[in-house]
């Protein structure tokens, strides 16, 4: 009979033997002790947070996160700030989680962690209430929140509560209205004073003639007008824009429509301009686009035709459109010049020529389809022409009237505006 019973015992404990390991279940919330093996370190506390296969914790300048393996609790690091995350190394029970990490001017911290349990429930809204493990000796331990966790501490004035540090073995929840009354910052609280850091949420800044309003290093601020646009109170409008540097006449103006819109051509000269120095031309060599803007009036003031010369880039043969003239750069102005595809409309030749009253000089030619040549040509006088910069240099011509006017050829001669004197 004995003989017989040997195989189902053997059997029976070999079964025990194969069966896996349960799963471990860290979930939940923890409270942790650090403690250093210096003698001049002090030692923390922090907390916990736990799924079944990752976790967040988080202490006094110090956050870690990262994954658990349920099959043999331990805890591995992905993600730290602070100095928790050195050879950060842990291991995870149902009741208990302990581990350390490096830190050289210490010579390292070991934790331990216990699950918070109502049981020892201090009232505290800034601390998290750990209990002791089964079979353990009875007793709770409270883990501070770290400074700037939010709580709740009861005064309905109060709108930024968040956990204070005392410096002592206890925080408490600090109650703060922190409003800077500024949409472009977030306002929290620390635990020692207010923040306001700057955010990129939409906003709007109070200026009719800006649009997409949103948030940068703390300032609402949009986009403004479109090219040939200008503000007026009511918003963006097509108009010329104010405070335009004027011409003392000579200016001279040809829109040719073509039959075959590859040679439709447009010429514009502003000379005897006022007065203009190399720095207020900006720099279309490295960024600042140029647009020449034709308007005329029919009734409302109308864009005849718009044209931009790019700022930077490259041209035909990945040359620079722009060249700076002169020594130093720019001293004798700058020129454009594109014989490629005249992307984006049609502009081929643009110089800019700064100096005294009467002595400043712009301009432009353009040709080909993109130029969009109005066809017919029928221009409302008066016509105003402007070349407007990125930077905001305005040179601008006025005509009154046309030397010719016809459905295919518009040329005219620009009036004398007053204040420029005559070279």
């Amino acid at each position: 009979m004995r003989r017989r019973l040997r195989v189902p015992i053997l059997a029976f404990a070999i079964l025990l033997l194969s069966r896996p390991a349960a799963a471990v279940d860290a979930s939940g919330t923890w409270a942790i002790s650090f403690m250093s093996d210096g003698v001049s370190c002090e030692s923390f506390s922090g907390t916990l947070v736990a799924t079944t296969t990752t976790f967040e914790l988080t202490a006094f300048y110090c956050t870690v996160s990262g994954t658990i393996d349920p099959m043999s609790g331990t805890l591995t690091a992905t993600s730290a700030f602070g100095y928790c995350g050195i050879n950060f190394h842990a291991t995870a029970t149902d009741t208990l989680i302990t581990g350390g990490f490096d830190f050289p001017q210490c010579f390292g911290y070991t934790f331990f962690a216990l699950r918070a349990c109502a049981a020892c429930d201090d009232g505290n809204p800034c601390s998290t209430d750990g209990c002791s493990a089964p079979n353990s000796p009875p007793g709770c331990f409270y883990a501070l929140a770290p400074p700037g966790t939010p709580c709740d501490d009861g005064n309905p004035s109060t709108t930024h509560d968040a956990c204070a540090y005392t410096g002592s073995a206890s925080n408490y929840c600090s109650g703060m209205t922190c409003n800077d009354n500024n949409p472009c910052t977030d306002d929290t609280n620390n635990g020692f004073a207010c923040v306001f850091t700057p955010n990129t949420d939409p906003c709007d800044d109070g200026d009719s003639c800006t649009s997409g309003d949103h948030c940068s290093a703390g300032v609402c601020g949009g986009l403004g007008c479109a090219r040939c646009e200008s503000c007026s109170p009511s918003g963006c409008v097509v108009a010329p824009s104010p405070g335009c540097r004027p011409s003392h006449g000579g200016g001279k103006i040809m829109l040719r429509d073509a039959v075959g819109s590859a040679q439709d051509q447009l010429a514009w000269s502003w000379g005897r301009g006022a007065a203009t120095t190399t720095a207020e031309l900006g720099n279309p060599v490295a960024a600042d686009d140029y647009t020449l803007c034709i308007y005329d009036n029919p009734g409302p003031t109308r864009l005849l035709l718009g044209a931009i010369a790019p700022g930077g880039g490259t041209c035909a043969g990945d040359a620079s459109c722009w060249v700076a003239r002169g020594v130093p750069p720019g001293a004798k102005g700058f020129s454009y010049k594109d014989t490629g595809s005249l992307d984006p409309n049609g502009m081929k030749r643009m110089k800019l020529r700064p100096g005294a009253d009467g002595r400043a000089k712009a301009t432009v030619k353009g040709q080909g389809p993109n130029l969009a040549m109005p066809s017919p040509i029928a221009v409302a006088l008066p016509m105003v022409v402007q070349l407007r910069g990125e930077n905001g240099a305005c040179f601008e011509s006025t005509f009154v009237t046309a030397q010719q006017a016809r459905p295919d050829l518009f040329k005219a001669t620009s009036v004398s505006s007053p204040g420029v004197v005559r070279r």
